[in-house]
């Protein structure tokens, strides 16, 4: 199993085994402490055994808990701090704990097993339940290292994956392994499993200040606390990858500021976007340099390199590579390595990369989507719904016709009359799927539900954020990266905006906070007062999403085309996609461009990926390019 997880540098294994159980572990170094870790933990009278993959952000916490003094705190790593906690609070001490972590505890005596992820799923653990075997791991890998793990696919999941939609939380791709969604833990004894949620934030809870200014001064508090825990423990320099976005930029300035204090400068690293909008979206700004640009001119603390647009999609030749890796398909084609990204990281010696991920869940809250003025009508607050549309006419230019039709008859309507009977017509992507296959699965039905699930307007969209951040901000575990490139630099990735504790604060936030006259984003945009310029801070445009992949995407045309033809007459392809309907589809120039080009780059890497499984093999990851 170790083997088949290493495809990162490893600086310390360890085995430990008795009887009919046997744990592994294997640690890269990143911080100083690190040079403390030593699992598994076994407790002097073996009737405990701890392993976990953890990075807290709350050590100064514990180790006052702990009594313990700075000295003491910094020679012992993260995994010593978990331990005191398992120790102390036993099945209970998730909850005390914050930051990225998976625990696993063996207890040999009494035969009893006990696992916990925090409280987003940052951290994965996947395990397989049989007659004779319990077996967990934190990839995919891992597990499938074992021959009595079965490959197969788990069919409903799949064509929940291709329908993008929601499948259950425990599921994965495959029929044989769950996995372990965020905020819960698993207990396992005498042949009997329990998984039970440890976290779940109240939303109905709402925080009542005196005065508007005391409203974004705990935002800018809650906001600080969570970029300084991405800061606080790194070697080499900082940076940001910084699209020009508000999210992105409210992470720079903020990052910025803290780094200064200690004397030290953040490196912003801002990828100008070449091509043209050819898909038409509306509100998408493709080049956001300018914004970059007019920050740059404010920032007198903080560094900033512009590199050209990412250098395409990722060559067809290295897509069984990425399967390999992650076992998982993706939905759009990866983007390639960029090696003049890559040079200027190495160059810089940067050790810790921050970004703006997770805004759009809960912190950078949007008036659109959450079904504000729909629910404002509902609910009979008629005086503000004149207000928020007066505003969202003045600040987005919104029609009249749209704010009425649209943004609240139509999510009225739609949640007396969810959605219309076709598959076809809810979403475009079933129509990917081989019409045995949605009928086996009721991927149909399946969709439906999901989407009048989300659409309905409920009488409280507080609760619609509480499903938010407990279901889909704790799923996004396992995903395949975006990017081919090295496993060899030792990078530690944040993201303040994915903060639960900050997540859990905007949760309870009222909305005529979040939403006022017409803007959304409020407290965001009212905390960065004085720290963007106003051409960021009261931006009201979005960057195009993956505009370089757009402008590359002709280069592979042809070759994605090719591709999907030889596969389309593979039986385990065509047993999962309707290679018919694609082709029909590819060739109907009554179709918009983007329909035609999206449709070929899913049905290709979905095909290809569906070829791959039918022949994979767990290898060693030595016979992997996984690194030196």
């Amino acid at each position: 199993m170790i083997d088949a997880m290493a495809i990162c540098p490893v600086d310390r294994v360890a085995i430990w085994a008795e009887g009919s159980a046997g744990f592994g572990h294997f640690a890269q170094a990143f911080f100083p402490e690190d040079a403390f870790e030593s699992q598994p933990h076994v407790d002097p009278a073996q009737r405990r055994l701890l392993v976990t993959d953890a990075y807290l952000d709350n050590r100064a916490e514990l180790a006052a808990e702990f009594g313990w003094s700075n000295s003491e705190a910094r020679a012992h790593a993260d995994s010593a701090f978990v331990r005191e906690a398992y120790d102390r609070w036993g099945e209970e001490c998730p909850a005390r704990l914050a930051g990225s972590f998976a625990l696993a505890v063996w207890h040999p005596l009494e035969r009893r097993f006990f696992a916990a992820v925090d409280h987003l799923g940052n951290r994965p653990f996947y395990f397989v339940r049989h007659a004779s075997l319990f077996t967990f791991a934190s990839t995919l890998r891992g597990v499938f290292a074992l021959p009595e793990v079965s490959r197969q696919l788990n069919e409903t999941a799949f064509a929940c994956y291709v329908a993008r939609i929601d499948f259950a939380p425990a599921e994965t791709l495959y029929a044989d392994v769950q996995r372990l969604s965020g905020g819960h833990r698993l207990s396992f004894q005498d042949g009997r499993l329990r998984i039970a949620r440890y976290w779940n934030p109240d939303p109905d809870r709402v925080l009542r200040l005196k005065s508007d200014e005391e409203y974004v001064e705990a935002f800018r508090h809650e906001f600080t606390r969570a970029t300084q825990n991405c800061l606080q423990r790194y070697s080499g320099r900082a940076a940001v990858l910084l699209s020009g976005g508000l999210d992105s930029s409210a992470v720079t300035a903020v990052a910025g500021g803290i780094l200064a204090r200690d004397g030290a400068r953040l490196q912003a690293i801002h990828r100008r976007r070449a091509g043209s909008n050819r898909y038409g979206h509306t509100g998408r700004v493709l080049d956001e340099s300018a914004f970059v640009e007019d920050l740059s001119a404010s920032a007198r603390d903080i560094d900033f390199h512009f590199l050209p647009g990412n250098s395409g999609a990722a060559p067809l030749a290295s897509w069984d590579d990425l399967f390999e890796h992650n076992l998982v398909p993706f939905r759009s084609l990866p983007a390639g390595e960029d090696p003049a990204y890559s040079a200027l990281l190495d160059s810089l010696d940067i050790g810790v990369i921050l970004s703006g991920l997770g805004g759009n869940y809960l912190v950078s809250l949007e008036n659109q989507p959450l079904g504000y003025l729909a629910h404002l009508a509902t609910t009979g607050h008629l005086s503000t719904w004149l207000r928020e549309v007066a505003g969202q006419r003045r600040v987005y230019g919104r029609s009249w016709g749209a704010l009425v039709r649209h943004a609240t008859l139509g999510r009225i309507w739609r949640g007396i009359f969810p959605y219309p009977k076709r598959g076809s017509d809810m979403s475009p992507w079933l129509s990917l799927l081989n019409p045995d296959l949605r009928a086996r699965t009721g991927i149909d039905e399946l969709t439906r539900a999901h989407l009048a699930s989300w659409n309905t307007p409920p009488r409280n969209p507080r609760r619609r954020l509480h499903r938010i951040l407990t279901e889909v901000a704790t799923q996004q575990t396992g995903a395949a990266p975006s990017v081919v490139g090295s496993t060899r630099a030792r990078r530690r990735s944040g993201a303040p905006m994915l903060d639960f504790r900050f997540n859990e604060f905007c949760l309870s936030l009222p909305f005529e906070q979040q939403i006022r006259d017409g803007w959304d984003r409020r407290l965001l945009r009212e905390s960065m007062r004085g720290q963007l310029p106003d051409t960021v801070r009261l931006r009201v445009s979005r960057g195009q999403p993956q505009p370089d992949f757009q402008s590359h995407f002709a280069a592979q045309l042809r070759e994605l085309q090719d591709t999907f033809s030889k596969l389309s007459g593979d039986p385990a392809v065509a047993g999962h996609l309707d290679c018919a309907w694609i082709a029909r589809q590819w060739q109907d120039a009554a179709l918009g461009l983007w329909q035609r080009e999206l449709t070929l780059a899913n049905s290709a890497a979905l095909a290809r990926f569906i070829r791959w499984h039918a022949t994979w093999r767990v290898r060693p990851c030595a016979t992997l390019d996984c690194g030196d």
